[in-house]
């Protein structure tokens, strides 16, 4: 039997299956080192500068649109209270001739008699049942005109 028994033997120090395995070793690596360009700082600033001057240039151009359009609009208003003021003056003006025009009807209604008027200067006659005129389609073709009734 103790021949056998190096067979069985259940030791893990001689059994490789079960050994454990060595961890690797880690190895350091050297430290690595970054080497700059002396003009990657100059580059580095120039493009912020760059992106600067574009926001303060879009800012000026926005600004003067803004101005522009502002001055546009002060114009326009400016105009249309000249048109105001012209159409109020032309307003007033012909009010004022209306006025006139009024007083001066009335002047001649009031001075003139337009009966008296009428019969003279202009030859009308009175209306009066005498001068009345009718006219009468009681026959076939013919129109008869009269001054009275019947």
């Amino acid at each position: 039997m103790a021949e056998y028994a190096y067979k069985y033997d259940f030791g893990y120090e001689a059994n490789a299956a079960v050994q454990p395995k060595a961890k690797p070793q880690v190895q350091k690596q050297p430290e690595l080192k970054v080497i700059v360009n002396p003009l990657a700082k100059e580059i580095a600033r120039e493009k912020e500068v760059n992106k600067m001057a574009l926001k303060l240039s879009a800012l000026m151009a926005s600004l003067l649109v803004i101005m522009s359009v502002f001055c546009y609009s002060f114009v326009l208003m400016n105009d249309a209270q000249h048109s105001l003021t012209d159409a109020e003056n032309q307003l007033k003006i012909h009010q004022a001739q209306n006025e006139e025009l009024k007083a001066e009807l009335n002047a001649m209604v009031a001075g003139v008699d337009i009966e008296k008027y009428a019969v003279e200067k202009l030859g009308l006659i009175k209306v009066s049942s005498e001068n009345e005129v009718y006219i009468h389609n009681e026959t076939e073709n013919k129109i008869v005109f009269s001054a009275k009734t019947e």
